[in-house]
């Protein structure tokens, strides 16, 4: 992946339950390219580490997710991004 690739697309939604839900979503449906963002404005029931809820109030905050397959961490090294 070049850096460059990261933001290229960006898919932006009003409101979402989760970022990274949707994100999951997508890649089960169709072929998302690396770097795509999945963006919301208003996240009701965001995911966060380790099973934790994130909660933010609607535009006031990052609210987003990145589709990045890096072929040089492995799946246990995930959070050294």
């Amino acid at each position: 992946m070049h850096r460059s690739a990261i933001g290229k697309k960006i898919l932006g939604f009003e409101q979402l339950a989760s970022t990274n839900s949707k994100a999951k979503e997508l890649l089960k449906e169709q072929d998302i390219s690396e770097g795509t963002v999945i963006k919301t404005i208003s996240q009701y029931a965001g995911r966060g580490y380790a099973s934790n809820s994130w909660e933010s109030e609607t535009g006031k905050n990052v609210t987003a997710s990145w589709i990045l397959r890096p072929e040089f961490l492995s799946p246990q090294h995930q959070f050294r991004l």
